[in-house]
């Protein structure tokens, strides 16, 4: 999905403006005044009442496992999806030899 996203990102650069954020800063009242600001608007937010938010507080035993976990996966959807954009990958086009191959090596 990141890779798709940072796809995208390349692919429509020059048509339409992207405003990166995370639904987890977003939802706070500075990450969603920073938002708010980004994407034009003036004056002051405002955040609707939380609905369908998980009440269960996560061990923080699981969070730091985790984090370890994923800190040592190396990831980098920006090279991923230039890598597919020089070689001419597109959702909206039949692939190329070269981008199919590139497909291919990302399923394994």
């Amino acid at each position: 999905m990141a890779a798709c996203q940072a796809y995208y990102k390349l692919y429509f650069s020059s048509k339409v403006k992207f405003i990166d954020a995370q639904l987890e800063h977003i939802t706070t009242p500075s990450g969603a005044q920073e938002f708010w600001q980004a994407i034009g608007q003036l004056g002051q937010y405002s955040l609707p009442p939380r609905k369908n938010e998980n009440r269960v507080q996560t061990p923080q035993g699981l969070i730091e496992h985790l984090t370890k976990l994923i800190s040592k996966i190396h990831f980098n959807p920006n090279i991923i999806a230039q890598q597919a954009f020089d070689d001419g990958f597109s959702f909206e086009h039949k692939q190329t030899t070269s981008s199919q191959g590139f497909l291919t090596e990302l399923q394994n």
